[in-house]
């Protein structure tokens, strides 16, 4: 209970500085295992999403899967009603479910020569959910990848295992940061415009109420 409370003091903190009720906007990230860098992919998303004034993000508890574990898909109907309850605006749900590093086979020239790369990969899906009308107004899948070195053999030394493309820890953690950022720059511009959507159509209904 007490992160709730969290969120309704600081919405509230938020109207009595700025003297305008605050657009609450709710952000839950669940995120598979990274078995190479940690998840912070919430930060980043609400970060990004927070440079807009109008709008007061608050995050909601996550789920991260453990290695090897499947990570259950959380129960829309019952964080819709947990968002209305905390007068919110819009709930955005983001779901990563596959995190990944691979060795590709990216091209090569039969009997002359490979080109081998490591690659991290991630997966997921985002939704926006529109609180006000329990409905939801976007959803789309993302597949993101990065390049990591990349080695070119002759086709005799034909091998995933070369040395010049094997990453350190440091330099796996900072693909995945890379990916995660790439993915922020992909998804904010996807979402912005479907919440200041919703905003107009808000108001116009507004408008269309008081109408005599």
């Amino acid at each position: 209970m007490r992160p709730l409370l969290n969120i309704l003091l600081a919405v509230c903190a938020a109207q009595v500085i700025s003297g305008t009720p605050a657009k609450l906007v709710l952000l839950r990230v669940d995120q598979s295992a990274n078995a190479w860098s940690d998840n912070r992919l919430c930060e980043r998303l609400q970060t990004a999403l927070t440079r807009d004034a109008n709008w007061r993000i608050e995050p909601l508890a996550t789920q991260e899967a453990q290695p090897g574990g499947s990570m259950c898909r959380p129960n829309t109907d019952s964080l819709i009603s947990l968002g209305q309850e905390l007068g919110g605006h819009y709930l955005i749900l983001v779901r990563v479910s596959d995190q990944r590093l691979e060795r590709r086979k990216s091209f090569h020239v039969p009997l002359v020569f490979h080109k081998w790369e490591t690659v991290g990969v991630v997966k997921g899906e985002f939704r926006i959910i529109d609180l006000i009308r329990g409905k939801q107004v976007k959803a789309e899948s993302f597949d993101e990848e990065l390049r990591g070195p990349r080695v070119f053999q002759a086709t005799m030394d034909d091998t995933k295992f070369d040395p010049d493309i094997t990453m350190t820890a440091g330099e796996k953690a900072q693909l995945f940061e890379n990916i995660e950022d790439q993915i922020v720059t992909k998804l904010v511009p996807k979402i912005k415009p479907v919440i200041a959507k919703g905003e107009r159509e808000q108001l116009a209904r507004q408008d269309i109420r008081k109408r005599p």
